[in-house]
């Protein structure tokens, strides 16, 4: 009888360890990329400690403002340079996020801009990022061009954007995909996706995708609860070899 119990108790608290909670407070790793066209996608980063990002297994997911951030000054490199412009950069730190809440989907626009270098290294006008996650329409101008970003908030679930378009006759495609494979306690990974397009007028439009992944790691507690359910289930197996 007492073998059963402990069997019981074992079975009880891995079912209670795995049941969803309705929301979870868990560390986060973030990351955003901003796809261009085909130039090559910037990464930037950032993580949180326990208790400063909630999720819930195919619910709510959220992160706080300033997790991410452009530690490093970004550039890249335009090869062939187009309409004269041969450098996309952001200043070290420029490039950060308000906080955001995703449920899967939501509205997060990034702040800070991006600037668009001659080949002399004179800044030929600078993009703000905050229609990629953050939706609607901006105005810029580069290289005496008239530019206008319009963008949509992230979108989740499980979903595959592709855009087809083109600037000076040059056909460009491009993808980019979200998921969601958290389990029921929140814990996983959360992939959002932002389309938006660069319209430079009679030169035709430009695909930019924002790509934010979000990574939570297991509670610490669920963690110890779910070695205390092994531990019990190995120690009630032992007792019972031995009688």
């Amino acid at each position: 009888m007492r073998k059963l119990l402990s069997v019981a108790g074992a079975l009880g608290l891995a079912s209670f360890i795995a049941a969803p909670s309705f929301a979870a407070s868990l560390p986060l790793n973030a990351s955003v990329q901003v796809q261009i066209a085909t130039l090559p996608p910037p990464t930037i980063s950032g993580t949180t400690g326990v208790g400063t990002a909630m999720s819930v297994g195919g619910g709510i997911a959220t992160i706080p403002a300033g997790v991410l951030v452009n530690t490093a000054a970004i550039n890249i490199s335009i090869n062939p340079p187009f309409v004269g412009l041969v450098a996309v950069t952001a200043p070290a730190n420029s490039i950060s996020n308000p906080a955001g809440s995703f449920s899967p989907n939501g509205a997060m626009g990034l702040n800070g801009d991006t600037f668009f270098l001659t080949e002399m290294g004179a800044n030929a006008g600078g993009v703000p990022l905050a229609p990629i996650g953050g939706g609607g329409m901006t105005s810029a101008s580069i290289a005496g061009l008239a530019l206008t970003i319009n963008g949509a908030t992230w979108m989740g679930g499980t979903q595959v954007f592709t855009f087809m378009g083109g600037a000076a006759a040059i056909p460009i495609v491009a993808t980019a995909t979200s998921f969601d494979n958290r389990t029921a306690n929140g814990a996983g990974t959360v992939q959002l996706v932002a389309p938006a397009t660069a319209d430079l007028g009679i030169l035709g439009a430009l695909p930019v995708f924002g790509v934010l992944t979000l990574e939570y790691a297991p509670e610490p507690g669920y963690l110890l609860l779910l070695g205390a359910g092994a531990l019990t289930l190995m120690l009630a197996g032992r007792r019972k070899l031995q009688r």
